[in-house]
């Protein structure tokens, strides 16, 4: 129980800190061409999945793009 308290007081000074000084990160013009970048390939990887047979080129292909897209977003999200 003791644990517990510390990690709960421990836990509300971080947030008390956080309150105070907001971390507000800025949106640049990279943010904004990998966010369309991620959003144009939506309607390739859409078209790839239905075209293509389970297990073909075509499907791994798409699920190559998923992969990278992850990525883009991962990468948008970084201030």
């Amino acid at each position: 129980m003791v644990k517990l308290a510390k990690m709960n007081n421990y836990v509300s000074q971080i947030v008390k800190a956080l309150r105070q000084h907001p971390v507000r990160p800025e949106w640049t013009g990279v943010n904004t061409a990998f966010l369309v970048l991620a959003v144009l390939l939506i309607p390739l990887e859409y078209i790839l999945f239905y075209t293509g047979e389970l297990h073909s080129k075509i499907d791994q292909a798409a699920v190559a793009l998923t992969f990278i897209q992850y990525i883009i977003i991962n990468l948008f999200l970084i201030p």
